[in-house]
């Protein structure tokens, strides 16, 4: 790829897969991650410095208590999950929750 539409560079990267971080770049095309790694002197629309910063993909909140603030705009609660870098999150009740939770692990249910 020649140009990206955004380049992430210098970011310390934690991609998801249990690897350990390293630090990279990310390229952008279309609203899709089309690169990742050391993408040194390509071009971009958007170039944005990370360093010093963590570049990961969403985080998911498995235990929230924010299920009738999120219907409420005025709330902030979404806003305040995105700055946070969650984008996903599940409800799930304290009794649940406990029952899920077995020597430190967290058991999901499909």
């Amino acid at each position: 790829m020649d140009r990206f539409d955004i380049l992430i560079q210098n970011g310390k990267i934690v991609n998801g897969t249990g690897n350990p971080w390293f630090y990279g770049d990310v390229g952008i095309k279309n609203n899709t991650i089309v690169a990742v790694g050391d993408l040194s002197g390509k071009a971009a629309d958007t170039v944005i410095d990370a360093d010093g910063l963590v570049v990961a993909p969403g985080f998911i909140d498995l235990h929230t208590h924010c299920d009738q603030a999120l219907g409420d705009p005025g709330s902030n609660t979404n806003l305040n999950c995105l700055i946070q870098g969650t984008t996903t999150q599940d409800e799930v009740s304290e009794a649940i929750a406990n029952a899920l939770k077995i020597n430190d692990c967290l058991f999901l249910q499909p």
